[in-house]
């Protein structure tokens, strides 16, 4: 009896919470602001309008983009963003931190089949839609991007 009374004092003093959530001040978001150039003015046709999302990258994104989200790889919006808008945004709670965010970028599904997009947009610090830049992600810090999204002038894709 007393080994068992041990044994629970010692997985009782050793526990440590684990399994709890987060503190709210250790947790890292990240808030992709999207900025279309010349505005909802400028927006492809609305048959080519099936959704707008945004998707994050820990490893740059090949033809396997479906299986990268599936191991975990990419941060994205499941829902649409607004259509036919100046500017939108996406949020993101980004974890396990620190992570290096290598490609970040603004898709467009342009009909219902999911494998249906490309690229219009891509996080770049030096404003040339040609470089992507990439974005450390540290524990308990809040990041804002933006990502110009301009019809007449898309990024290449990355595969």
């Amino acid at each position: 009896m007393k080994y068992i009374l041990f044994l629970i004092t010692m997985i009782t003093i050793s526990c440590d919470g684990g399994l709890e959530p987060l503190a709210s001040d250790q947790k890292s978001f990240l808030e992709v602001k999207l900025n279309f150039v010349n505005g909802k003015d400028n927006w492809p046709p609305k048959d080519s309008l099936y959704a707008i999302r945004v998707a994050a990258f820990k490893k740059f994104p090949d033809s396997s983009i479906i299986n990268d989200i599936v191991a975990g790889n990419a941060y994205f919006t499941f829902e649409t963003l607004p259509l036919e808008v100046d500017t939108s945004s996406a949020n993101f709670e980004i974890s396990p931190t620190p992570v290096n965010l290598v490609y970040i970028a603004a898709v467009q599904q342009y009909d219902s089949l999911i494998t249906s997009q490309r690229v219009i947009g891509i996080y770049t610090i030096t404003g040339d839609n040609t470089k992507y830049s990439n974005l450390q992600i540290e524990r308990g810090k809040k990041y804002s991007v933006n990502i110009n999204i301009d019809f007449d002038n898309l990024p290449p894709m990355p595969f």
